[in-house]
């Protein structure tokens, strides 16, 4: 099961920083995990929500530059999705581009046809019965789904769909051992240091 690193290692570095994903990396995860937006400048940057988006949060460029692991990376809003595209294409270890609108996930679909893309399902919950209409049009490679919808028949349901399924967030260990016994795929986490050991 993949241990991924959710915006770093937030227990222990600020969240989405070069030091909360280099702190993540020491840990031994196999992914990290971060959330993308549009500066006023152009340039996408690493940043869960607008209030901090003003604060020069860390660039995708610069954590190119520091990941030497597989990268999640949630697209938070629409409007940079080719701009996101070209950037990777020079990045040689394995991408997948999430985001818990279907929108964003087919204009980049509609880029590059061999980007993994995965769904997450939070609010949007709804859409669950609906992913094998939208995956004709987006081939997922993953689903996404929040630990809280997360019982052994949603998980059985979604291992029908024959798609990856990773789940968020997992910070208790208790949880983390449930959930293997689902065998899932992999388990997003704020604490790398407590599930990987």
């Amino acid at each position: 099961m993949l241990i991924i690193g959710h915006r770093g290692a937030p227990s222990l570095e600020p969240e989405n920083t070069i030091r909360s994903f280099q702190k993540a990396q020491e840990l031994g995860v196999d992914m990290l995990e971060t959330d993308l937006r549009l500066n006023s400048d152009g340039q996408i940057v690493l940043c869960h929500n607008f209030l901090n988006k003003h604060n020069q949060p860390a660039t995708l460029e610069e954590l190119l530059r520091v990941a030497k692991v597989a990268l999640n990376l949630e697209v938070k809003e629409t409007g940079f999705e080719t701009q996101l595209v070209e950037l990777l294409k020079n990045f040689s270890s394995e991408v997948l581009v999430s985001s818990k609108y279907p929108s964003i996930l087919k204009k980049i679909r509609s880029l590059d046809e061999n980007i993994k893309l995965g769904l997450i399902l939070g609010e949007n919950f709804f859409l669950l019965p609906l992913i094998p209409k939208l995956d004709r049009t987006l081939q997922l490679y993953s689903i996404h789904p929040k630990s809280f919808f997360c019982n052994r028949i949603t998980i059985e349901y979604l291992k029908k769909l024959n798609k990856k399924i990773f789940i968020w967030t997992v910070n208790d260990r208790e949880r983390f051992e449930k959930l293997k016994e689902f065998q899932i795929d992999g388990v997003f986490t704020d604490c790398p240091n407590l599930i990987r050991n």
